[in-house]
């Protein structure tokens, strides 16, 4: 990953984009839960306010490593003891059912009853509390050294906060503050509470967590985990509030060292090949956009492999700390969330969740073009348009606005992928020609309109596109799925593929690419054929809504459409020309056997359709060994052909015809025993497509 963002920062300082230069101490909480303004003054805490999830995150916080961070501290176990508190008491009282008005009441009265520690963890405690305080108090060391006036609300803030000698104190002080706030929520016996509405159920529920805590099954015992924030109760009286110090503070910390005594540690960084302070303490740890707080580099110091050379750590590799810093900052200025989603980064699917796509242009990476939306996934779809083409669309239009824009320019794009919780990792690292990516969306929107005519009635709801041009991250989503039950059910599987060589197929890269396309229709015969049959099936029995009722289900039928067709286009099978083939015409053989069959039931069962249809019932076999199938189907077809030539239906007279015609095509074939990838794909897409000439 130290490559791909040197690279970055270099393309950054090049086109003299000036980022926000923060120390790499300095971060921002995440949004995944709500927090607590906590504010501090001379004697104590004044007042606390609960703030929501996103506006908490706006907050800011300095921590070296996973420890000693301020001005937000992290609760970790709730602020009540329960020395009954269990799994199975939690499971009991959730069993009851309590209102609101009945949790409120009972935690009122544990807070008269509870005490805030269990007498064995005092000790304990209070020595993790001593510890945290005397970090706060080498950096408050640090911060005076630099005798800056503006840094007078953050050391006043930290002198309040030291009064707090001991954590009893801190933590009794917290409960007496929010025992306050939840008596003040005055709910009444007989009320009519509207649970999404109402604020109070949200500030309960939050002060809930604190105080009681949730269950953790793996360490067997109630846990918090609620971020604070501390800020001065009189902050008007100040220049700035804590709120508003994060840039005051970030310049006041030393970018060399925290240490009172620093030394001189220059050497050749390893990834700019200029002198540097080496760095020597943990890599910082940026908060990105889908897999939070990441660490630049980081390795397990206990691993065995790493001591096989007698480095481990961050000797492994010798990084100066301005380069690092100009890493942690640029990749902090790519993946703004606020400004750059959809430009510079998107989401894109991973083993484990969505992983991080970020691209940008060499020669302008600043340029306001939504790169990223033609390959994330986090595009809106609008009915009657895919994600894609709406996306693409935009892109080529911008791009005819930059005229400044070369075709030779280059685009970088790399994919970063939570390997664990502390490591990231790049999977996927490409780079491109403007030109290339441009001839990239026509080819690719020509392979999707390499469809059969498949005539998926449309629903009155959704609009959905018929061909879908699917996103590359779209086609490689269609390879997560498994669909067993004939269709009705699906399991996400692991990736048989990966994201880069989707980009090789999409930019025309892929290397050996016949024996590539025909793995892929491999694996989507494996995992998407059954959809597929069930759809061709109920197309033919003309009750398509009465088996596919959700927009979700014919999207992804679509979709999957589509990635068999941009395979078999990329094999050079072009629609004109598989028309026909042979497999194809099979396809379209146990069609009209399907719609030959119907025809019969419907005027000779009183419209009674068995669960298989004829042409359905042989798919799998005609798809195993097209010989035998084709032969056992014809077996069955002359009771149905008689009918059909003596008081057959319009339609049933009419697929007696065509079935003729595919026969008479057929003749002089000799069908193969095993049918290759291919042969399966057409055989699928010839069951769906619409039959030429049809009077249906």
């Amino acid at each position: 990953m130290l490559n791909e963002l040197y690279q970055l920062s270099k393309a950054l300082e090049k086109n003299n984009i000036t980022l926000n230069g923060l120390h790499p101490d300095i971060k921002n909480p995440s949004a995944s839960s709500d927090g607590l303004m906590v504010y501090l003054n001379g004697k104590g805490i004044d007042s606390i306010e609960l703030y929501e999830s996103k506006r908490f995150s706006q907050l800011w916080y300095f921590s070296n490593g996973n420890h000693g961070s301020f001005p937000i501290i992290r609760i970790q176990e709730p602020l009540l003891f329960d020395s009954k508190d269990s799994k199975s008491t939690r499971e009991n009282r959730d069993k009851q059912k309590l209102s609101l008005y009945e949790k409120w009441e009972e935690l009122i009265n544990d807070l008269d009853t509870l005490s805030v520690f269990p007498d064995d963890d005092k000790k304990s405690e209070q020595k993790s509390w001593q510890k945290y305080l005397e970090r706060l108090n080498t950096r408050e060391s640090i911060l005076k050294q630099k005798d800056d006036p503006e840094l007078l609300p953050f050391l006043t803030l930290m002198t309040y906060f030291y009064n707090f000698k001991e954590i009893i104190d801190w933590r009794k002080e917290l409960k007496k503050k929010i025992s306050e706030r939840v008596k003040k929520l005055n709910l009444q016996k007989n009320e009519q509470i509207n649970i999404r509405e109402d604020p109070r159920v949200r500030e309960f529920d939050f002060y809930y967590l604190i105080l009681k805590g949730k269950w953790d099954t793996k360490e067997n015992k109630a846990k918090c985990g609620i971020q604070l924030f501390l800020e001065l109760a009189d902050f008007e009286n100040f220049d700035r509030s804590i709120r508003q110090s994060k840039e005051i503070v970030s310049r006041n910390l030393d970018i060399k060292s925290d240490n009172s005594v620093y030394q001189s540690n220059k050497r050749e960084c390893a990834i700019s090949g200029l002198p540097d302070e080496i760095e020597n303490d943990k890599y910082p740890n940026p908060n990105l956009p889908l897999l939070g707080l990441s660490y630049l580099f980081s390795m397990n110091e206990n691993t065995p492999c790493q001591t096989r050379y007698g480095r481990t750590s961050t000797d492994i590799i010798l990084v100066g700390k301005n380069s690092i810093k100009s890493m942690k900052d640029s990749i902090e200025w790519i993946c703004d969330k606020e400004n750059k989603k959809g430009k510079t980064w998107d989401e894109t699917p991973g083993k484990d969740g969505n992983d991080l796509l970020i691209v940008y242009l060499e020669d302008k990476p600043n340029v306001n073009i939504n790169f990223a939306r033609a390959f994330g996934t986090s595009e809106k779809e609008e009915s009657g348009e895919s994600k894609f083409e709406k996306a693409t669309e935009s892109l080529l239009q911008s791009l005819k606005l930059h005229g400044e824009i070369k075709q030779e320019s280059k685009l970088k794009l790399f994919i970063l992928s939570k390997v664990d919780p502390s490591r990231r990792q790049v999977i996927q690292d490409k780079t491109f020609t403007i030109a290339e990516l441009k001839n990239a969306i026509y080819d690719w929107k020509k392979a999707t309109q390499n469809s059969f005519t498949i005539q998926i009635p449309e629903s009155k709801f959704t609009k959905i596109p018929n061909p879908y041009t699917p996103l590359p991250a779209e086609f490689l989503q269609v390879f997560q799925r498994q669909w067993i039950r004939n269709g009705s059910e699906q399991s996400k599987v692991p990736i048989s593929i990966s994201m880069s060589q989707v980009f090789d197929l999409f930019l025309n890269r892929e290397y050996n690419l016949q024996n590539q396309c025909n793995f892929y229709l491999r694996i989507l015969w494996q995992r998407s054929s059954n959809l597929l049959i069930e759809c061709g099936h109920y197309l033919h029995r003309e009750r398509y809504f009465e088996r596919f009722k959700k927009p979700e289900q014919t999207k992804s039928i679509l979709q999957t459409i589509s990635v068999f067709n941009i395979l078999l286009y990329k094999l050079n099978l072009q629609k004109e020309n598989s028309m026909k083939n042979s497999f194809f015409l099979i396809g379209q053989f146990l069609s009209l056997a399907d719609t030959l069959h119907k025809e019969y039931c419907i005027a000779k069962r009183d419209n009674q359709l068995p669960p298989q249809l004829l042409g359905n019932a042989h798919f799998q076999v005609v798809s195993q060994n097209p010989a035998q199938g084709f032969a056992r189907l014809a077996e069955r077809l002359p009771v149905y052909q008689a009918w059909a030539n003596v008081d057959g239906s319009q339609l049933a007279r009419w697929s007696l015809g065509q079935l003729a015609k595919i026969n008479s095509s057929l003749a002089n074939e000799e069908l193969p025993k095993i049918a290759k990838d291919q042969d399966k794909a057409l055989i699928l897409m010839g069951y769906l497509a619409k039959i030429e000439g049809e009077q249906k």
